[in-house]
Parts: structure tokens; sequence; C-alpha cells
């Protein structure tokens, strides 16, 4: 069953280990951050006590990030930011290259071509779980390697290595699973990213309101967490992890011995004995309507939890010391603290939305590339009415994917007692949207003129949510903050919001738009 694995193992790492250093490398800059800039970017006690109480006073962090600990020293910042967040980034790399390696060969028809010669069934999968826990393994041997030639403690960073190793050994099981369960290679990436992030926001949720300790161990993402580095140096939690990938690899196997080469579990239903796809943006929705409903599926989740976050924030805000301080000598209001929470949230949600959006002009590349595209084109459909209709479909899913969690969170919110006006949360989330949008007219711009770099548009979605979550908290200057797109998006419900910022960007978001249509027109099909 697994004979050729190692082969096929050498040939893969060739092909993947590129990506795996740049994954590594995002978690080892945040690493590099925390504990090789700390001095840098606090050179005086006043700047730590000013860092400490930016995140205090943002509960939202403790959502995205899990528990704060103590900032004031170069170990603690470390941890926080690696394990808190670098860990969930390697998780999504090693998710996305073991759904690659596995159900993307089958789709692109490597797979066949490698099941003709000396090849067990389980080969492919085996070597894709290997590249994925050995890319996880690097990474985590190099944050702690930088970490520590950086000045940080050997037994606290070593921790924090382990740690992401096996939050990417969990993601690289939940992948392995994921293929198998998807029928294509876009579905299963699709299952994998968002269970992945649905456990990620899940601990994070559970944490920041302080939710029975129960409800962090049934999280195998929460199991890290209580490993307590900094602190504690507890290293019996990581076993948990170590053998909950295991089962879901087995589980893996199990699925893919028993289900036929080229199709998932989740087998779609066969179609009509005669096609009644009759337009360019029927044929669109057809080929993304699965990713569209998955991802609405994902955000009215987060909606609720964010919704029930809110309505919550104001017992968390209250019995936080800082805060207290702030709302008594009347430096700001509780309507303030919720404005701000809300804010972040919907930037949260704004990332998480922009995904989908990319992953449809994405997939207009993939059926270039699969050679489905020039047939089409010879019908008599036109390059403007094709790419048209991904473009429009990407703008229509991510406003409606931000639309309804914006009203989740009002209604959630509402339902348990606060005074989260309906009008004003539809407010701030047209006012995101343009920041959504403009990943959307990346995308759309690198399809059209540069399709090799696509890659582009997850470097600029991943850094634009560094830059807005931990910028401020950094005391990045406005110039380098400026650079998210979601920096140019105004409290709406503020004294003197201003509108300019969002101007301009409403007008890069036309001008790339506008470059994608001329590009895509004019450039060779699949080149």
């Amino acid at each position: 069953m697994f004979v050729g694995t190692w082969p096929l193992v050498r040939a893969s790492w060739k092909h993947s280990r590129s990506t795996i250093l740049s994954w590594a490398s995002v978690v080892m800059l945040l690493s590099l951050l925390g504990v090789g800039l700390y001095d840098v970017l606090f050179p005086n006690p006043s700047d730590v006590e000013s860092m400490q109480g930016a995140v205090d006073t943002n509960p939202a962090l403790t959502l995205v990030m899990g528990p704060v600990g103590d900032l004031s020293s170069t170990d603690g910042l470390g941890a926080w930011l690696t394990v808190g967040l670098g860990a969930f980034f390697v998780g999504i790399g090693m998710a996305l290259l073991t759904v690659r390696s596995s159900r993307g060969q089958e789709d692109d028809g490597q797979a066949e071509l490698f099941a003709s010669g000396v090849m067990g069934r389980g080969a492919r999968l085996t070597s894709a779980v290997v590249i994925g826990t050995g890319g996880s393994l690097a990474a985590g041997v190099l944050t702690a390697i930088v970490a520590i030639v950086c000045g940080g403690t050997a037994e606290t960073q070593l921790l924090v290595g382990a740690i992401v190793t096996v939050t990417g050994w969990i993601a690289t099981a939940l992948a392995a699973v994921a293929a198998q369960l998807g029928s294509e290679k876009q579905t299963a990436s699709t299952l994998a990213l968002g269970a992945l992030s649905t456990l990620y926001v899940l601990r994070g949720f559970c944490y920041s309101l302080d939710l029975p300790e129960w409800t962090i161990w049934a999280n195998p993402l929460g199991w890290m967490g209580q490993a307590e580095p900094v602190t504690q140096n507890i290293w019996w939690p990581l076993l948990l992890g170590v053998g909950f990938a295991l089962v879901l690899v087995a589980i893996a196997l199990f699925l893919q011995a028993r289900r036929d080469f080229g199709a998932g579990a989740l087998a779609p239903k066969p179609g009509p004995n005669h096609g009644k796809i009759r337009s360019a943006g029927a044929l669109t929705w057809r080929l993304n309507r699965t990713n569209v409903i998955t991802w609405i599926g994902v955000l009215f989740l987060l909606g609720v939890m964010f919704g029930y976050f809110t309505a919550d924030a104001a017992d968390t805000l209250g019995k936080n010391p800082a805060i207290q301080q702030l709302l008594t000598s009347g430096a700001a209001s509780q309507d303030d603290f919720n404005t701000q929470v809300l804010v972040t949230e919907l930037t949260i949600l704004g990332v998480v939305a922009a995904i989908p959006g990319a992953q449809i002009l994405f997939r207009l590349r993939i059926e270039e590339t699969a050679y489905r595209i020039e047939p089409v084109l010879a019908a008599g459909l036109s390059r403007f009415r094709l790419f048209s209709s991904s473009v429009l479909l990407a703008l229509a899913s991510t406003a409606t994917h931000l639309v309804l969690s914006g009203v989740l969170i009002s209604l959630v919110s509402r339902a348990a007692g606060t005074d989260m006006g309906m009008r004003d949360v539809l407010a701030q989330t047209a006012a995101t949207l343009p920041a959504v949008w403009f990943f959307v007219a990346l995308a759309a711009f690198f399809v059209g003129i540069w399709p090799s770099g696509r890659p582009l548009t997850w470097v600029g979605i991943m850094a634009s949510f560094l830059l807005t979550v931990l910028g401020p908290m950094l005391q990045l200057s406005d110039w380098v903050l400026s650079w998210s797109p979601f920096h140019h998006v105004p409290s709406v419900t503020g004294a003197d919001p201003s509108w300019t910022g969002l101007a301009i960007l409403g007008g890069v978001d036309v001008l790339l738009l506008a470059a994608a249509f001329v590009g895509y027109r004019r450039r060779d099909v699949n080149a």
C-alpha cells in the first residue's frame, strides 16, 4: 500500500521547500518582532506600558490571538505573537500544501501518471502528510532557533517551536481528511481552511469570554494554549495534539482506500442529460456555488459568535482595570470601546470574506490551465462576458458574506440586551467593503495581467491582517499602517469620520479592475 512513498517524498520536497520556507518565514518574522526587536520597538518602560494598555483595552485582540500574558518581557511578547498567530499561519500553509500534494495531483493528472508506475495506493497521501509534517517541523525548529539566537530563553522558545510544529501537524491531518471528502482541490482546500479557522476562532472565543475550562480542552487548538509557555512551560498537552493528528491521518487513509480515484467521498450529484447552462453567469455560478455556499456557512458561524462576543464585551470590559480607569477618568466612553470592538470584528470578517472572493477569480485561471476555457470561448462567448461574470460574482459574494455577518452581529447582540443598532452596523459594514473589494480587484488584476503573481494576493491579505491587528499595538507609523486597506476604513459612528482614504481606496479598486479587464482581453489564454 505504501510502496514508492519515499521516492515521491523526495520529489515532492524539492517542489515544496520554497513554499515551506515562505510560510515558515511568517512565523519567524513574528518571533523576530517579539524577541529580536523588542528593545528596538520598546526602548523605554513607558513604551511597554503603552503597549500593554493598548492590548488590555482591546478585548478583540484576545478573540484573535488568545490569552494575553505578561508582555513586559521578550519571551512573553514573542510567545504571544508566535503561539497566538504564527502557529495558525503555519497551519494554513501546511493545510494548503497537503491538499495540493494529494488532491491537487489527482485534478491535474499527475496522480494518474504516478499510479502507472510501481506505487501503492496510499503512497501519495502518505507522502503529502510527510511533507506537511516535515514542513511544520522545519517551521518550528527555525522559529525556536531565531528566538534563541535573538536572546530568548531556550526552554520557553523550544516549547514555542514545538507548539508551532504540532499545530502544523493538526492542520496537515485535517487537510488529509478534507482531501478525501472534497470532489476537487478547491473544495478540499475550503473544507480544510474552514475547519482550521473555526477551531482557531472558537479557541479565542472561549478565552475572550472566560468560558468554562472544558471548552478549551474540547478544542485541539486550545491544547496548545494549555502548554502555557513562559509561565509554566508544560509539554504534555502537545501529546494530545500529536495523538489527534495520528487519528485523523488514519481516518484519511481509510477514506482514501474506499473512494473512487479522482472523486471525493462527498461526490457531486450527476448532471442532467442535457445541459441547462445558457449564460456566462450561470456557468460561473455552477463552478463556484459550492465555494460560495461553504463560506456563507463559515461567515454565518463567525457572525453569530462575534455577535455573542459583542454582547458580552461590556462585562469583559468592566472587569478590566485598565478600561475601568479610562472610563472613570472620562477619557473614553463605553460606546467608544463598543465601536472599537465592532471595527475590529468587521476587519477580521473582511479578511475572511476576501478569501472566497479571490478564490472565485483564481478558479477562472484553473479552468484555463485545464484547457476548459478555450472551447467555451470558441463557441462565441466573449472574453469580456466571461471575465466580468467572475468579477461580479466575486464582488457580490464578498458583499453578501460581510453583510450577512454584520446583520448577525447586530441581531445576536441586540437579542442579548445591547443597544447595537442595525443601521450603525450596516453602515460600518458598507464602509469596510471597499477594503475587502481591494483584494478582489487585486486577484482580478493578477488573473488578467500576470497569472503567475496570484500568490501575492494571499501575501497581501495576510500582511494586511497583520498590520491591522498588530500595527497599533507595535506603535508602527501611519505610513506603514496605511499599506493595509483596512487602515483607511473610518469609524462611521465616530465624531468626525474621515472619508478621504476610503474614497482613494475605491478609486484604486476601480483602476485595478479596469487594468484587469484590459489585460484579460489582450493576453493569450493559458499564458
